[in-house]
């Protein structure tokens, strides 16, 4: 699924500065010197510029169209009019991002840039020098920098990822009677600008479908261009007919226009592409796969482009049916890319990004992921914030130059993810830890760690229907914990997100009109705060209930929704005052992080097996000592099966091969050490055989709901119950309960939807458990969320 909705990168000023041109004795003046034909995005950041030197204290006057470089003043100045030595402006010409800046006092800056982007990333620089940050959309997330602060500067500043953006799935648009001018995407783009998002290639999505709508006349006169000889307009091409691969690389090489800086040729094939109606050919022995087939075609085309043509992209995805790297080189101007984190089975994310890196022989490549999108997450909590450090340095490890994100455009879950995010894509060298610092110190100040503590929890615990109620706790401690005004503001927002979080948890589990007239009407009510990406959640992702009638007349939704109530401050406080009142009780968290070293395997008469494994699974284990393990393994299909270590160095890969039963054996002899079994895939059935005196650990859950395994859990001994997530609630396939060590059945009780908790005697805990369930739906919340199938023995 590649998001092709991009919000518009346009540049606008959420505020017209008034400006003073005369010296006072309270203020200081600054003219700022710009040159003639500046791109209007570049003359928005000026003004942008203007207003918040304005801020801090500064009368900031534009002087346009100067002959001569002035030598004082704020100035900016083209590369090629610059008195920079050569190198240093041969550096800053490579690309379009790239700047130099001086700073010798605040009457003495020089911006020497390319262009566009490479101006307003200088001013936003200079800004960020000064201590400005605007930490999230909106006026009152927003620190004036310190001027007194500034230290001289003298350096080129060239961002590590040259191309940095990302959109939310499903777009955004105006709102009729709620946001009638689409001020969302204004102050979202304004904030996107602000911190540096940019890129210089413009990145092609599928083009399959483009291919066929500009060629159909010729297309549909020669179905022997496809394969099967049947026309579509997905383009299934046959690459064995020369004509149509000549008219393919001819209707690519006219995307190359001369007025482009940065060329991009899309030749991505339509969305589907590797599927049974997608041949491979004949008569060309290279192309053995899908991958093969579209990397053979990009190739193609590159080849077709002029030998001194350094610039120009041939673009496409490694993804789905053809993401694994091609059978060949490819040739220099080809530029995939990748899909490491989804649509991919080629192999674990890490080992795909190291295959593809190694393919391309140190050359660029980009990359494409997935970040809490707004169509499978409903903007609720549901990205890592801790990935970004170690995910980000590995990416420019492995000379990843395009990040292209599909996230959501609501600041609720991802503000504070996109903040540092947008610092590390620029600095990868940045700390993590220091960064989230500053966001929590400056935007909470006192209140800072009881945020953090929510914002943990929603990247690495998220507690499903409990989490609207143990996050009003946290808010609660939090405004009780300061008293600046604009603190409360931020938290209150928070607080109107919170509260969003409780209705989609209520509403998911009762969808009935009436609770989705209210959630609406809710989203509406705060989209002005800008933490939900209303547009996409009504128009698109939040289910409707069965019996739900929409209004179709544009005249009557737009009065209806100017009926709506516009939540401020005082409402946000009165509904979170009766959702802390109303709240279900807290719960404790254990401190306990589970460590395999400690587990060992008890002597059973039977080892438990699966015998229905339909998705992925990773099974952790340790050896104290060097041994030759021994493991039988088979399935439906060819499945791959992989041992990997801790720094995920492969030890045992092979396939195996595919049989309706029995088993195959693994034999392969390991140093002591932890280590990770990868076996199985979607749609088929694999079935294993552990050794018995082996511990294997696991937190997936992807087996078949026919004969669903016991999961042995341990209880670590800080917890006095067990609380979880049964998303489809006990009772499937009669199943659903827990035993305790005794073998005595347990029935859990309900505490909120989809919510259990199982109470542990003292006795029993710092013990093994027993969960009879009979589906994969389900997540421990307040332990770790880790199950063995057999029984062992933990010592904390």
């Amino acid at each position: 699924m590649i998001s092709i909705g991009w919000l518009s990168f346009i540049i606008l000023s959420s505020c017209e500065p008034k400006l003073v041109a005369q010296k006072t004795n309270n203020s200081t003046t600054v003219n700022i010197y710009v040159p003639s034909n500046l791109d209007k995005d570049v003359t928005e950041a000026i003004k942008d510029m203007e207003y918040w030197l304005k801020k801090a204290g500064v009368k900031a006057v534009s002087v346009a169209n100067y002959t001569a470089i002035p030598n004082a003043g704020i100035r900016l100045v083209e590369a090629s009019r610059s008195d920079l030595p050569n190198l240093t402006r041969a550096e800053i010409q490579k690309d379009g991002q790239s700047f130099h800046l001086l700073v010798e006092g605040l009457n003495n800056v020089q911006i020497t840039g390319t262009g566009k982007n490479s101006f307003i990333n200088g001013i936003y620089t200079f800004l960020h020098e000064l201590g400005f940050r605007w930490y999230m959309p909106g006026d009152n997330w927003i620190k004036i920098g310190d001027l007194k602060k500034l230290q001289p500067i003298n350096k080129i500043y060239t961002p590590d990822f040259p191309n940095r953006f990302y959109a939310g799935s499903g777009g955004a648009h105006a709102i009729p009677g709620i946001d009638p001018q689409d001020n969302f995407s204004k102050e979202l783009i304004l904030w996107n600008r602000r911190n540096r998002v940019s890129f210089d290639y413009v990145s092609k999505g599928h083009s399959g479908m483009n291919f066929y709508s500009s060629k159909k006349a010729e297309l549909d006169k020669h179905p022997e261009y496809f394969c099967n000889n049947k026309i579509t307009r997905y383009t299934r091409l046959n690459i064995d007919n020369k004509d149509a691969v000549n008219l393919f690389v001819d209707w690519a090489l006219e995307q190359v226009k001369p007025e482009m800086p940065f060329p991009v040729i899309g030749v991505d094939p339509a969305d589907g592409a590797g599927g049974a109606e997608d041949c491979l050919p004949a008569t060309i022995p290279l192309v053995k796969t899908w991958s093969d087939k579209y990397f053979w075609l990009a190739n193609k085309v590159s080849v077709k482009l002029p030998e001194s043509d350094k610039k120009t992209r041939v673009q496409l995805y490694a993804y789905n049916n053809h993401a694994a790297p091609p059978n060949f080189s490819l040739d220099d101007n080809v530029y995939p890319v990748i899909i490491p984190y989804a649509f991919q089975n080629v192999s674990e994310p890490e080992e795909f990004i190291d295959q593809w890196s190694k393919t391309m022989h140190g050359k660029p490549m980009g990359i494409y992921d997935y970040w809490n999108i707004t169509q499978w997450s409903k903007c609720l909590p549901q990205f890592n914030i801790y990935v970004l450090e170690p995910r980000l340095r590995l990416w420019k490890k492995k000379n990843i130059t395009s990040i292209q994100l599909e996230s959501t455009y609501a600041k609720g879950p991802m503000g504070h993810v996109f903040w540092i995010a947008m610092q590390m894509m620029w600095d990868t060298r940045l700390p993590f830890d220091e960064l989230y610092k500053e966001f929590l110190s400056d935007c909470f100040s006192e209140a800072a760690p009881d945020i953090k503590k929510m914002y943990d929890r929603w990247s690495t615990n998220y507690q499903g229907a409990m989490e609207a109620p143990l996050s009003d706790h946290d808010l609660a401690a939090a405004s009780a914990a300061v008293k600046d005004k604009i603190v409360l503001q931020r938290i209150s927002e928070l607080k109107a997100y919170v509260h969003y979080i409780k209705m989609y948890e209520d509403y998911s589990a009762n969808m009935t009109v009436a609770g989705y007239t209210d959630l609406i009407n809710y989203i509406y009510g705060i989209h002005h705060m800008g933490m939900l990406h209303t547009s996409a959640l009504q128009g698109l992702y939040i289910p409707k209930p069965k019996d739900y009638k929409p209004v179709t007349d544009k005249k009557v939704i737009e009065e209806n929704n100017k009926k709506i109530k516009i939540l401020q401050q005082p409402d946000i406080e009165n509904i979170f005052q009766n959702d802390l009142r109303t709240a279900p009780s807290g719960y404790a968290f254990s401190k306990m992080v589970f460590d395999i070293t400690k587990a060992k395997p008890l002597q059973v008469e039977k080892i438990r097996s699966p015998l229905y494994i339909n998705n992925v699974n990773n099974y952790s284990f340790y050896l104290a000592k060097s041994k030759e393990i021994s493991i039988q393994v088979g399935s439906t299909k060819d499945t791959r099966f992989l041992i990997r270590n801790k720094e995920h160095k492969v030890f045992y890969s092979d396939t195996i091969r595919a049989s309706r039963e029995g088993y195959s054996t693994v034999k392969t002899k390991l140093q002591p050490g932890e280590y990770t079994l990868t076996f199985g895939e979607t749609q088929r059935f694999s079935r294993i055989i552990f050794p018995s005196d082996i511990a294997f650990f696991t937190g997936e859950r992807g087996y078949d709901n026919a004969g669903y395994p016991w999961q042995f859990i341990y209880i670590p001994s800080d917890v006095k119950e067990v609380v979880y997530n049964d998303f489809l609630e006990p009772g499937v396939n009669g199943r659903g309960f827990w035993q305790d060590p005794d073998g005595k059945r347990v029935q859990p009780k309900k505490i909120a939807e989809k919510v259990y908790k199982v109470e542990i005697p003292p006795q029993y805990r710092g013990k093994v458990w027993v969960l009879n369930i009979g589906h994969r739906q389900f997540k421990m919340l307040n332990i770790p969320d880790i199950y063995s199938l057999n029984l062992f023995e933990y010592h904390e």
